[in-house]
């Protein structure tokens, strides 16, 4: 029984071709072990049955009449269909041009008569097992190809649903936020409702800078983004992006120090949008990762020409992604995670000539350095 029918794997499908019937008979005892064994005894009988059922090796007598061997490869290699079957060439002439005659009309191999029975079963068993490695390798390709045409059709539906989100968010959004200020101008020292009005404000806020992150971390992605300066206060910024963190602060009961609201401004160059944006993403992973009952530290310095920003918690990156933090995808241990939120700080940092980097200890905790130019750089103005 043929060795890959205990193994339980389709047996490969030799053809012989051959107008002598005494000849087939010999082939067929030498490699009937190696798979299922099929019979031709004319070219265009061999034509006709790998039409009908493609074999994964030929044995071809070069000799025969009407279609001889080199005519009957030719017209196998000149089919799409047929061209990938490995064809051995068996005969009784021993020229260097038969060899290279047979090669030219596109076989693999050339074996002369009179035929020895162990090279005939090596070189068949070598051929199949190199014909299923390329079968193997094609399907693989084709597996890939298939899933790329998925990733591909997820990326443009997610673009497009991008797109979508962000053209319907941001108009509402503005509207939303021109009241706010209208009606903040307008408040005649009434505190509660002065108080409501910043945190719609806030959050009104932090909804246009979301809507707009996706389309500025493509192009920061791609480095054809410019970074727009301006001053920020950046001890502003992280104390409204610390608001925005309150429900998940509240529900463990976790505070912030050193961004009291007395604290003298911080003032860099840098774009206001993706300083919120920045920030909130490390004050949320901040919040959602130290433990209840604890207090995150906010310490801001200025070293030279750079602004040094410190985010400590007491809390442990994941081991899983400790050496990986700031890669795309980057989560463990999220219900919900995207992996992008350290991603993009990072790319956002960079973006300014800046960048972040991360120390996480049991001893310690977790400490998020970022660092950010105070003027922007003479080549960026």
């Amino acid at each position: 029984m043929p060795e890959q029918l205990l193994n339980k794997q389709p047996a490969p499908r030799i053809l012989i071709v051959d107008d002598q019937p005494t000849n087939i008979h010999a082939l067929y005892q030498i490699v009937q072990s190696e798979g299922d064994v099929f019979m031709a005894a004319s070219g265009e009988k061999a034509l006709e049955h790998c039409a009908h059922t493609a074999p994964d090796l030929i044995l071809l007598d070069v000799e025969m009449p009407g279609l001889d061997g080199y005519e009957t490869c030719r017209r196998l290699k000149a089919d799409k269909a047929l061209a990938h079957i490995p064809v051995i060439f068996i005969t009784a002439h021993t020229t260097e041009e038969d060899e290279v005659r047979a090669l030219e009309a596109g076989a693999v191999d050339f074996i002369t008569k009179p035929i020895n029975a162990l090279i005939v079963r090596a070189r068949v068993r070598t051929h199949i097992q190199l014909k299923q490695a390329h079968n193997a390798l094609t399907e693989q390709a084709e597996a890939m190809a298939a899933r790329n045409q998925i990733l591909e059709e997820n990326v443009r539906l997610r673009e497009d649903v991008d797109r979508i989100t962000r053209h319907d968010l941001k108009s509402p959004l503005s509207r939303i936020l021109g009241f706010c200020e209208l009606l903040l101008d307008e408040c005649d020292g009434n505190d509660d409702t002065a108080e409501m009005l910043q945190a719609i404000h806030r959050a009104a806020r932090q909804a246009m800078n979301q809507a707009n992150s996706t389309l500025v971390l493509f192009k920061i992605e791609n480095g054809d983004y410019a970074v727009r300066y301006a001053p920020v206060d950046l001890m502003q910024v992280i104390r409204e992006v610390w608001d925005g963190c309150a429900p998940i602060a509240n529900a463990k009961d976790v505070t912030l120090s050193g961004v009291s609201a007395d604290a003298a401004p911080f003032l860099i160059q840098a774009e206001e949008s993706l300083c919120y944006t920045l920030f909130g993403n490390l004050l949320q992973n901040a919040a959602e990762a130290a433990p209840s009952n604890s207090c995150i530290t906010v310490t801001l310095e200025r070293h030279d020409a750079e602004a040094m920003i410190r985010i400590h918690n007491h809390g442990q990156a994941p081991e899983a992604i400790r050496a990986r933090f700031f890669e795309k995808y980057a989560t463990a241990g999220k219900k919900d995670g995207t992996g992008l939120g350290a991603y993009s700080a990072r790319l956002m940092a960079r973006a300014h000539h800046g960048d972040i980097e991360m120390q996480s200890s049991a001893e310690h905790g977790v400490t998020l350095t970022v660092r950010l130019p105070i003027t922007p750089p003479p080549a960026s103005l």
